[in-house]
């Protein structure tokens, strides 16, 4: 097996539900202490606690990559923490013909 074989393995983005994301991504992440520390150390990684870019002049691209990697690491904590909400078993409305 090659080293990156294990990528075929991966499941995709395309969880049945967004319950399903939510629950795989709770349970890997802050089911265990040492998911909790993974966590963390993604978020450091991804500059989440960093105030900013400081000096002068400023780099626009070192900027630009700071910002996605921050907007990274504020996409997964706000799937571990934001629970989808249920969606509504029946319709309300009638459709008009």
């Amino acid at each position: 097996m090659d080293e990156l074989d294990f990528l075929e393995l991966l499941p995709t983005s395309k969880y049945a539900s967004k319950q399903d994301r939510y629950n795989s991504f709770r349970k890997l992440f802050m089911g265990t202490g040492e998911g909790k520390q993974v966590l963390y150390e993604i978020l450091s990684w991804g500059r989440f606690f960093d105030i900013g870019i400081s000096g002068s002049p400023i780099d626009q691209v070192a900027m630009n990559i700071s910002a996605g990697e921050k907007n990274m690491a504020i996409r997964l904590l706000h799937v571990v923490n934001t629970e989808p909400p249920d969606l509504p078993k029946q319709t309300t409305r009638k459709r008009i013909k």
